[in-house]
Parts: C-alpha cells; sequence; structure tokens
C-alpha cells in the first residue's frame, strides 16, 4: 500500500468520485499498436492477462518526492522493500515501507490468473486480513486497542486487489490491450474501484526496450516503463492529481559499467 495514496482528504475524494473513475483516461501521448482494441474490464485469468513468473528476488526501490510548488527539488522520501515468493500454484508478494511510514502487505495471489486469495495489510497502525473469493471480500479490521472487526461484501464482479496494480501492470497482453478498466478492491477503504490501466505504446530507456503503461485513478495517476522482454518495472512516477506532487520510484538505473544496478538493502 502506497503511504501517498491515502490521506482522509484523498480517501474522501475518491469515494466521491469513484463512480467516474472508469471515465478518467489520459489521450495517449504515443501511437498505440497495431490491431489494439479497448477491453472492457479485466477479470482474473482472462485472456488479456500473461501473468509472468512473479517470484522476484528481494529488492529495495528508492522513492523520491517532487512537490509542484515551493521547494521543487528531488528529495529522497522512503525506501520500499519488494518480494515475491512462489510455492505450489500461489505467489505471496511483500512490500514494506521504511520509517517514518507505516505500510506493510503481504498479499497471496494464483500464479496463473492473479486471482487475489489473502492478505494482510497493517497501514497507519490498523491491522487489515481479507480472504478474496471471487465477487466476495471477508475478514477482519482491527483498530489500536480495538477488537477485530468482521468485514464482508459482496461486489458485482470479481475483484482484485489494489495492491495487485504492479503484478497486472507486468501481465497485461501488451500488443492486444490498448485500455482495460479493472476492478479494483481498495484495502483502507472496504470498497470496489473501477480504476485504468492503458498501454501507451513503446520507448526506450538507457538503451533498453520498454512499454509505457499508465494506471489512473480519481487520486492519482502512474506512469510505469516495463522491461519489454522480462516484463520488470525499471521506473514508475506517480503523480497526485490535486497537488501535482511527483513521487518517482527507481527500480532500476543503469551502472557506468553498462551492467544492470538494482536497489538490494536498506
Amino acid at each position: 500500500m502506497s503511504p501517498f495514496r491515502y490521506s482522509h482528504k484523498a480517501a474522501r475524494a475518491r469515494r466521491f468520485a469513484v463512480t467516474i473513475g472508469a471515465a478518467l483516461l489520459a489521450a495517449c501521448a504515443t501511437t498505440h499498436p497495431a490491431g489494439s482494441a479497448v477491453t472492457s474490464l479485466l477479470a482474473p485469468g482472462a485472456p488479456a492477462l500473461m501473468v509472468p513468473p512473479l517470484d522476484d528476488p528481494v529488492s529495495v526501490v528508492p522513492v523520491f518526492i517532487q512537490r509542484a510548488t515551493g521547494d521543487t527539488a528531488t528529495h529522497l522520501v522512503s525506501r520500499v522493500r519488494i518480494t515475491g515468493t512462489a510455492a505450489n500454484s500461489g505467489t505471496t508478494l511483500t512490500r514494506d515501507w521504511a520509517p517514518p511510514f507505516q505500510s506493510s502487505d503481504t498479499l497471496v495471489v494464483d500464479a496463473r490468473t492473479l486471482r487475489p486469495q489473502h492478505e494482510v495489510l497493517a497501514f497507519n497502525h490498523v491491522r487489515r486480513e481479507y480472504r478474496y473469493d471471487g465477487a466476495r471480500v471477508t475478514g477482519t479490521i482491527q483498530y489500536p486497542d480495538s477488537a477485530p472487526q468482521a468485514f464482508d461484501k459482496t461486489f458485482d464482479v470479481p475483484v482484485f486487489a489494489f495492491n495487485e496494480v504492479e503484478p497486472l501492470v507486468r501481465s497485461l497482453d501488451y500488443r492486444t490491450v490498448r485500455r482495460i478498466v479493472v476492478p479494483l478492491f481498495s484495502e483502507v477503504d472496504g470498497d470496489l474501484e473501477h480504476d485504468t490501466l492503458s498501454v501507451m505504446g513503446r520507448d526506450k530507456m538507457a538503451g533498453r526496450d520498454v512499454w509505457v503503461v499508465r494506471f489512473a485513478d480519481p487520486v492519482i495517476t502512474t506512469r510505469y516503463l516495463v522491461d519489454a522482454k522480462t516484463r520488470a518495472i525499471l521506473d514508475a512516477v506517480t503523480t497526485q492529481r490535486k497537488a501535482g506532487t511527483r513521487f518517482h520510484y527507481a527500480y532500476w538505473t543503469p551502472s557506468p559499467s553498462g551492467r544492470d544496478s538494482s536497489h538490494a538493502s536498506y
């Protein structure tokens, strides 16, 4: 869970605007691949998904902030530790933010379909545990010094967990998908969003062939650069719509020797 997406004001704005989330699409900056098509709604196991192996080694990604006004210099704001571990037919994905943030998420998904199965999110001292069963989400929410509260909601469509956005970005069939609506269960709000993923085209990053994918919801947009061969995310920039503040996730940087440089420790 990204700490930058959830403030009280941002959460209220998102709940107000969620019904028009599917309509908030930016114009593509590059030409779409030939034969591309718009797919209305993504579901776990859909043909629009080509899920790569997600059992990735530990990486620690530095995150930089750049404000739109005032001090516009770029500053290191945090680091996030990301892992992917495969076991049987499931993959366990973890995201742990370094202090001063309080966010740790462990999510188990089906390795072939990306269907979410089980999730534990500790965010701002609140522990949320969810079990996913297609369109139904059950679990508990526990606030500090309080007993767990039961959670049980059934939606109209099978859902993905919001914390699956990056695996979804890596798994799109880039050659056939132009824009797709994704039903995402928002763990903090406990509600369903209809957000969008758009394949913007191909580009180059430090000599590497990449796909450009854009995520959009009512509060933020994120531009991802995905390695065309490995489907690893190389770079991501999240922009808050209202404030214009940008957060740069530096997944990968080229080393002076020309070899890949990844971030492996705090």
